[in-house]
């Protein structure tokens, strides 16, 4: 789920989904692979202003993106996933 602030074409996400590396932020998303299976993708954002627990995402998602938020934390690229 993404959230809108009142700033036009501004992501919002809960400030919790961002996770860090040694390159950087980071987010799970959902998406199909090129045989089909659903899969978690990490993306790279880049952040913004933080408002209370959400965060502006600058750049790396777009409004189609669909955020892993729940247990994101003990994925890996290209896991395989399934939805509910």
């Amino acid at each position: 789920m993404l959230f809108r602030s009142s700033v036009a074409k501004t992501i919002v996400v809960p400030l919790n989904l961002i996770q860090s590396d040694e390159k950087g932020k980071y987010v799970f998303v959902v998406e199909k692979n090129s045989k089909g299976k659903i899969v978690a993708v990490k993306k790279a954002v880049v952040i913004g202003e933080t408002y209370g627990d959400k965060a502006q995402i600058n750049s790396g998602l777009d409004d189609r993106s669909v955020l892993i938020t729940e247990g994101y934390q003990s994925l890996y690229d290209q896991q395989e996933i399934k939805t509910q």
